[in-house]
């Protein structure tokens, strides 16, 4: 199942990183690809987004022990996976928006409880941090951004 979603996360930040210039080996569209790199943690129900700077950051979701994650890593276009400031909330199954600015918006998704939630955070791929922001009308998972 990782295997899987790292192939698959690789498959989306090679054609993303086409679109933006990155320099990644080309791998002919609808195929798989490893990306040679281990996940520091299992994990399902994660979002991930491509940043500016070509990496992608990986957040959240539920480990191989069934626990919410805060963690996070960033996947270099090397393909190599590095540790990242971990979320201030755990969270799974919660949306990750690139801002215009670049910073990266965290909203909603189910918490340790196993409850929905309304808390939203920000992470600064710069200064690479997170802070709270302000919360959802209403406590919401899976959301859809678009």
């Amino acid at each position: 199942m990782v295997r899987a979603g790292l192939i698959l996360l690789l498959v989306v930040t090679v054609f993303l990183g086409l679109v933006v210039g990155m320099s990644l080996p080309l791998i002919p569209s609808g195929t798989w690809a490893e990306t040679g790199g281990t996940m520091g943690a299992a994990r399902r129900g994660a979002a991930s987004v491509l940043l500016g700077d070509g990496t992608v950051l990986v957040l959240g979701g539920v480990g191989s022990d069934g626990s919410v994650l805060a963690s996070a890593e960033l996947l270099t276009s090397g393909g190599v996976f590095v540790p990242s400031p971990a979320m201030t909330t755990p969270r799974t199954g919660h949306t990750a928006t690139v801002l215009g600015d670049g910073r990266v918006l965290v909203a909603g998704g189910w918490t340790i409880d196993q409850t929905t939630t309304s808390s939203t955070e920000i992470y600064d791929p710069i200064a690479r941090t997170w802070s709270e922001a302000g919360a959802l009308p209403e406590s919401r998972s899976t959301t859809d951004t678009s």
